[in-house]
């Protein structure tokens, strides 16, 4: 299989008319969230097939009480009917998890292209324990408050990341190419890492345990704005080329810089000896970190 990557951009923008054509194989699945607890969902393409054209679709989660199980809807619509045959949709499980891949398989035409629009249902907001994601052309979202993950990691190449509405989180991972990320995290309990190429960072934490070490958070041109709790105890640590840096805490007998250079602002808040670690980074653009929550 192909990894996504960077260069996967340049074949974004090529679809000149809206699919309409519904992908005629299997493309609705469910499952007990008993047997399986973790998701993952990934589009790839065979070796040496060209990739097919995507044009903007949404990953959205929301809450189905009305059913036990999970569910995942994959509306695909396809330009050409003679894509049935190249376009694919893999199920597999190993232990735990269910695993979708999709992609197509065969060179495609540069006039070739479809649409993926995906919704997953959970019966409660802890039915799934991960939640792994890597999808093309593709906004996220959580459409339900208070889902709560023991591990979520969310990639994209040309996406948003809609997930404003308040979620509880072990380790997190989110990555994105031509991305803007707003996040708003009720309870994190695992480290934190964002990365994205193009866009903005917007995120909120509202509590964080002890175990979790480290928030890092990256962009190449693209300002960073994080806000966390007032009592969090951590170093932290700005880095950028161009743009301002700011510290601001709403008890500012709390925070102490140690360090301000050219490109770089260190510092702590609370005590010295605190292990946590925050670390806000970009290129280009504005850095702002807050212990306001």
């Amino acid at each position: 299989m192909t990894a996504l990557h960077a260069d996967t951009v340049d074949l974004l923008s090529t679809c000149q008319s809206e699919p309409s054509i519904p992908y005629k194989g299997i493309h609705n699945f469910n499952f007990e969230p008993e047997q399986y607890s973790n998701l993952e969902i990934k589009y790839e393409t065979r070796e040496d097939a060209k990739l097919l054209s995507i044009k903007r679709g949404t990953t959205v989660v929301v809450e189905d009480k009305d059913t036990s199980d999970i569910s995942v809807d994959i509306d695909v619509k396809l330009s050409d009917d003679e894509l049935q045959d190249t376009f694919f949709i893999n199920q597999t499980t190993l232990n735990d998890k269910f695993i979708i891949h999709l992609g197509n398989d065969e060179p495609t035409s540069n006039q070739s292209c479809a649409t993926i629009n995906i919704v997953i249902k959970v019966p409660h907001a802890s039915a799934l324990k991960g939640l792994d994601i890597g999808l093309i052309n593709n906004d996220y979202t959580f459409d339900k408050e208070g889902l709560v993950f023991e591990h979520l990691q969310l990639n994209v190449v040309s996406g948003d990341f809609n997930l404003q509405k308040s979620f509880t989180s072990g380790s997190t991972k989110i990555a994105g190419i031509n991305s803007n990320v707003k996040s708003s995290i009720h309870s994190l309990s695992g480290d934190l890492v964002v990365t994205v190429i193009n866009g903005r960072i917007n995120a909120n934490v509202n509590e964080i345990t002890t175990s979790a070490n480290t928030l890092k958070l990256d962009a190449i041109n693209g300002a960073i704005d994080v806000q966390l709790p007032t009592d969090f105890e951590s170093q932290f640590k700005l880095d950028n080329m161009n743009g301002r840096r700011t510290v601001k805490s709403s008890k500012p007998d709390q925070l102490h810089i140690t360090k301000r250079s050219f490109g770089k602002l260190e510092g702590y808040n609370g005590r010295d000896s605190a292990h946590h670690f925050v670390s806000l980074s970009t290129l280009n653009g504005p850095l702002s970190l807050k212990y306001i929550l």
